[in-house]
C-alpha cells in the first residue's frame, strides 16, 4: 500500500510551513494562502488550515540502512522524543527502528526504518531518501468496522494487532495506525489520541483509491 497523497489539518500554518520547508527542508511543490504542499519520496503531503484541527501521528519511511545517520541529522533541527531512555526505539516485532519527534502543530512525527526494505546506502543522510509517508493514525471507537470497510472496499489486510485496541492495516510500505482512544493513547508520549480528519491517496494492488476520514466517518472511493 503506497499512500500517494495525504492531506491534513493545520492550526498553525504558517509554523507548520517554515518547520517543514526551512526548519527540516522539504521541498514545498504548492501553496496558497490555506494550505502547503510537500513532497515526501513517493508522497505528497498537504497541510491544510481548518479551525477544527486535532493532532496527528504520521510517519516517513526511511532506509533501514541510514536510521543512525538519520538520527544525527534530526538530532541537529528538533529535539528527539524518548521512550524512556532510547532516542531510537527499537520494534523487534516489525523489524523496525523509529525516531519521533513534534512539529510545531504538537503532531507525532515518526521516522521508521524497516529491515524488510533494504537499502544499503553509505552516505550522508538527506530528505532525498525518504520513501514516502508510510503510516498515518486513524483514531476510532470501533477498529472492528472501520478495518472491515477497509478491506472490503481495498483488499487490504491485517499487519500487526487486533481488533480491541490497536490495529495495523496495510503492509510494510504503508499502514493505517488504528487505535481505540478509549483504550490507547499514542506511543511514546501518551498524548490523548483523538478523531481527526485527513484525506488519503492510496495505491494497492495497482489500483487507486480515495479514503476520506471526516468526523469520525470513513468513505472510500475507487479512483480507476
Amino acid at each position: 500500500m503506497i499512500i500517494k497523497h495525504l492531506t491534513l489539518h493545520a492550526q498553525n500554518l504558517a509554523q507548520q510551513k517554515n518547520f517543514f520547508v526551512d526548519v527540516l527542508g522539504f521541498e514545498l511543490i504548492h501553496e496558497s494562502e490555506k494550505s502547503f504542499e510537500i513532497r515526501a519520496g513517493l508522497s505528497i503531503l498537504k497541510f491544510e488550515y481548518h479551525p477544527g484541527y486535532k493532532a496527528y501521528h504520521f510517519a516517513f519511511g526511511i532506509p533501514f540502512s541510514m536510521y543512525k545517520a538519520a538520527f544525527s541529522w534530526l538530532n541537529e533541527r528538533v529535539e528527539i522524543i524518548k521512550d524512556g531512555e532510547n532516542e531510537i526505539v527499537d520494534f523487534p516485532a516489525w523489524d523496525a527502528k523509529a525516531i519521533y519527534f513534534y512539529d510545531q502543530d504538537q503532531n507525532i512525527c515518526e521516522f521508521i526504518a524497516r529491515k524488510s526494505i533494504p537499502e544499503n546506502i553509505d552516505e550522508s543522510f538527506s530528505l532525498n531518501h525518504i520513501f514516502n509517508v508510510a503510516e498515518i493514525g486513524l483514531v476510532t471507537s470501533n477498529i472492528k468496522n472501520t478495518f472491515d470497510k477497509i478491506h472490503q472496499k481495498t483488499s487490504v489486510k491485517m499487519y500487526d494487532g487486533s481488533l480491541d485496541r490497536f490495529l495495523a492495516v496495510g503492509d510494510n510500505d504503508g499502514l493505517f495506525i488504528c487505535i481505540d482512544p478509549n483504550k490507547k493513547d499514542w506511543f511514546p508520549t501518551n498524548d490523548k489520541a483523538e478523531i481527526a480528519d485527513f484525506v488519503a491517496e492510496v495505491e494497492i494492488l495497482d489500483k487507486n483509491y480515495s479514503i476520506q476520514y471526516l468526523n469520525g466517518e470513513l468513505e472510500i472511493s475507487s479512483l480507476n
